[in-house]
């Protein structure tokens, strides 16, 4: 007797009755994807093919079949091996511009040491330009709120440098490691993240490193065509709404590319984050304002 044939459907869309030979084939060529959703008669319920162990050497045929998509700077033998440069130049390029190559798919968790290690360095580098920014937003602040206290720009102080070179890349990656926390239980929530914490957090850390290096140098061109300087608003601070809206719109885009998953589950996601990032932002700022206009003495 013929075995039960396979009812397919993918998002509340039937696909077909198949037999298992026809299923297998069809996961085996990229056809049918893991998720979709299958029912046989006597079943209590669908169940998606990825759940049926008779299709499990079909799943590896075409596993094995995907060409390795992680960074450069990821495959390469040795961090500091020759070409260090150009898989470094390659890897930046990739994950701001080709996303869609670059993380899919993730293999199931995943090395965090060499994203973790491009993340720090990615911060190094980005010290001097950040150091520049902090001190020219603190004198454009201080100015606007009528304070007659300047701070000196021309020249590094190479006390704070230091501190910055040594505390920056630590702040990052502990910065990486709570969004990875964050979004990944949010991304849980809403049905996501399939591929585990450790694709989340090296798309968090290859995206984050790149952007931090690419905006750092874009503002640094924007000041310098900005005759006013940072302290008069302008193109440098479109372009940090620009750019951290562009980080947004990549990060939720390669999320789904790595963890398989329907775009709009990282993006709303990140949306409930944002929001509850913006909220506890507005009450740290207020609470941090509130000094600089209480008056001094009795």
């Amino acid at each position: 007797m013929p075995a039960e044939p396979y009812h397919l459907a993918s998002q509340g869309t039937s696909l077909g009755v198949f037999g298992q030979a026809e299923v297998e084939a069809g996961l085996a060529t990229g056809r049918f994807a893991v998720t979709v959703l299958s029912w046989r008669e006597g079943e209590a319920a669908w169940v998606p093919l990825a759940s049926r162990v008779e299709f499990g050497a079909a799943r590896s045929a075409y596993v094995s079949l995907q060409p390795v998509t992680s960074p450069d700077f990821e495959l390469a033998a040795g961090i500091f091996a020759k070409g260090f440069l150009r898989r470094w130049i390659r890897t930046w390029v990739g994950v701001l511009f080709r996303p869609s190559a670059t993380f899919r798919p993730f293999s199931e968790g995943g090395r965090i040491g060499r994203a973790l290690i491009w993340l720090l360095l990615a911060a190094a580098l980005a010290v001097p330009g950040l150091f520049f920014f902090g001190q020219s937003g603190l004198t454009a602040f201080l100015r606007a709120i009528g304070k007659a206290v300047e701070v000196r720009t021309e020249a590094l102080n190479l006390t704070y440098l230091g501190k910055a070179l040594f505390c920056l890349p630590l702040w990052v990656a502990g910065l990486a490691a709570l969004l990875t926390l964050a979004l990944h239980v949010l991304l849980r929530v809403f049905g996501g993240g399939a591929a585990g914490w450790r694709t989340t957090f090296r798309v968090i850390a290859y995206l984050g490193g790149a952007w931090l290096l690419g905006s750092v140098a874009w503002f640094l061109v924007a000041s310098r065509l900005n005759s006013g300087g940072l302290a008069s608003g302008g193109p440098p601070y479109l372009a940090t709404f620009l750019a951290g809206l562009t980080f947004f719109v990549l990060l939720a885009r390669a999320l789904a590319l790595a963890h398989v998953d329907p775009g709009w589950k990282p993006a709303l996601a990140m949306v409930v984050m944002l929001v509850l990032g913006c909220c506890t932002g507005c009450l740290a700022m207020v609470a941090a304002l509130v000094p600089f206009f209480t008056p001094l003495g009795g």
